[in-house]
């Protein structure tokens, strides 16, 4: 059975998103926030409990936009359009990420707003998302939520 995940999908006043730009096993990527869903936790309490760990946001979350299946993972991921309260994204010094970073893993993970121009040239996970929010937000969400499939082999 594949692992649950949920991540959230936040802009901010100036309409840039928010992202976690990571550097790991040689590659540099962006992904949305968000983890595991864990045991007797819905999809939205982890969306938001994993926000707030890795960005130290508080969010709200409004609907879900997209499915995703990670074949190289056997990771089904649940994104969810939230609501930003307000705050400056930052890695919490207890998150998971941030002890790892200290005890030496060799990675970069840290949060921040891209516009969708600054990530336009750059792996963005999962692939096509940046594609499918320009359509739907111009859109206004009328059509979600739908699948993204990927596939890294």
């Amino acid at each position: 059975m594949a692992t649950q995940t949920a991540r959230g999908i936040i802009f901010n006043d100036d309409g840039k998103i928010l992202m976690i730009e990571r550097h790991k096993g040689g590659e540099h990527y962006f992904v949305l926030p968000g983890g595991h869903v864990e045991e007797g936790e819905s999809l939205q309490q982890a969306v938001a409990r994993e926000i707030f760990e890795e960005t130290s946001l508080a969010v709200t979350v409004a609907k879900e936009l997209y499915t995703s299946s990670d074949d190289a993972y056997d990771n089904d991921q649940h994104m969810f359009l939230c609501n930003y309260l307000g705050g400056e994204p930052m890695l919490r010094p207890d998150s998971i990420e941030a002890q790892a970073m200290a005890q030496g893993e060799l990675q970069q993970w840290a949060p921040g707003w891209f516009s969708f121009d600054e990530l336009r040239d750059k792996v963005v996970y999962p692939a096509g998302l940046l594609k499918y929010l320009e359509e739907d937000k111009a859109g206004g969400y009328h059509h979600n939520p739908y699948k993204i499939i990927e596939r890294r082999v």
